[in-house]
């Protein structure tokens, strides 16, 4: 078994019994790095995936910068408790 450390990057919204966590967009951060908008020495990319393996002080920056901006965390996952 491998282990392989990481974290997600997203916006985290609670509402009731649904959960909304927005994680960053892959063509916007794709878009940002080649625009100069964004500037990440530590990318790794996998295909179509863009990963960012920057230091976390980097990752809480780009996070702050970006964070009332819709485009950036559009990828939403929504997760709903059911009642018992």
């Amino acid at each position: 078994m491998v282990w392989i450390p990481l974290h997600f990057i997203g916006r985290l919204e609670i509402e009731r019994n649904v959960l909304h966590f927005s994680f960053v967009d892959d063509n916007w951060m794709a878009d940002s790095l080649k625009s100069g908008r964004i500037c990440m020495n530590t990318i790794l990319y996998l295909g179509e995936f863009v990963i960012p393996t920057a230091s976390s002080k980097e990752l809480k920056e780009l996070v702050t910068r970006f964070a009332s901006d819709a485009q950036t965390f559009s990828f939403e996952v929504t997760l709903e408790r059911k009642p018992r």
